[in-house]
């Protein structure tokens, strides 16, 4: 349950927040078909083309995240000059992103995810295959520079910041570092998610890393959340964050707040056995953002993030939770807790 009694006007207060999103925004591309036979070539299936889709991924489905709980989003990050990154740049201004602060890259490609569905006829459809295309922006010229500069003309306008770093460039040490320091400045919270490079973001206000990632980043590993809190919170010191939220999967969030060194745990909200947990990182990070720009309450923000990752890790495929939805799930833990 989310506990903090004024969760309605904190749902209410989204539509006003103005986030700065910075990240790797990428193109996820699905194609469904039928596997009925082997190929005589090679021991491989045959997939019949049925049918394809295009989604938003890692930042541009936290913009999704974010626009579906109706902020006002700024994203800065690249796209390659190509049809994927046009295809990418209109999705994105369907949903209401604001993209000038966008980066074009003449000599990289737009990030692209191709999954095929397939399985054989009558049968429920699995992924058999991922095919990635696309490489890091950090070292290409002029990258750091002009993220930058979108950065700097863009911050004023925030109530908030968020990283999400997918490993394409966003979290760039010297940059990553730059922008924390920046936002710092100006006394915008920085809050960030990153798949590979978390000490980059040394002194943001919040991480939200998985277990995994942290366990990569540490080099420790625990059984239990009482192995884990002493590695959150001796990372949390270590590069001098105001609080690090680990998303545990089927067992929930800790949270730890370094000045109060203060530890929540939250159980998973709603169903220990997800359909699809893609994109559920996106949706923490969003939520998280969005709530303690509001509440400026780590763990206000913390509740509300494992609701609302909750609702999405039930949607197959990467999906949006709503304000409808997080509305009904939280008036339906309160009336179970009466």
């Amino acid at each position: 349950m989310v506990g903090h009694p004024g969760w309605r006007e904190i749902l209410e207060a989204w539509s006003r927040v103005r986030v700065l999103l910075v990240g790797d925004f990428l193109l996820d591309r699905w194609i469904y078909g039928t596997i009925d036979r082997i190929s005589r070539e090679a021991p491989v299936f045959i997939v019949e083309h049925e049918t394809e889709s295009w989604g938003l991924g890692g930042a541009a489905n936290t913009a999704a995240q974010l626009r579906a709980f109706g902020a006002e989003v700024w994203a800065v990050g690249w796209l390659g000059e190509d049809a994927a990154g046009e295809r990418l740049l209109h999705m994105l201004q369907e949903r209401g992103v604001r993209t000038d602060g966008m980066v074009w890259l003449g000599d990289r490609p737009t990030v692209v995810k191709t999954r095929i569905v397939a399985g054989p006829p009558y049968a429920v459809k699995q992924q058999v295959l991922r095919l990635d295309r696309g490489r890091s922006a950090a070292d290409a010229d002029g990258y750091i520079e002009r993220v930058l500069r979108s950065f700097s003309t863009l911050l004023p306008v925030a109530d908030i910041v968020l990283v999400s770093d997918y490993g394409y460039g966003a979290g760039q040490p010297g940059m990553a570092a730059t922008l924390v320091r920046m936002a710092r400045s100006a006394h915008v919270p920085l809050i960030g998610d990153s798949r590979y490079s978390l000490p980059a973001l040394r002194g943001a206000d919040a991480l939200t890393p998985n277990e995994s990632e942290l366990a990569a980043v540490t080099g420790r590993s625990w059984r239990d959340v009482e192995g884990l809190f002493p590695v959150a919170r001796d990372f949390c010191h270590q590069i001098e964050l105001a609080a690090l939220l680990v998303t545990r999967g089927s067992q929930g969030m800790a949270l730890y707040e370094r000045e109060t060194a203060r530890w929540t745990t939250i159980p998973v909200h709603g169903s220990p056995v997800p359909v699809d947990v893609a994109g559920a990182g996106d949706t923490v990070l969003a939520t998280f953002g969005l709530a303690y720009a509001v509440t400026r309450d780590f763990r206000t923000a913390a509740r509300l993030a494992n609701v609302a990752a909750g609702i999405v890790v039930m949607k197959k495929g990467v999906a949006q939770a709503t304000v409808e939805e997080l509305r009904q799930a939280i008036e339906g833990d309160r009336q179970a807790d009466r």
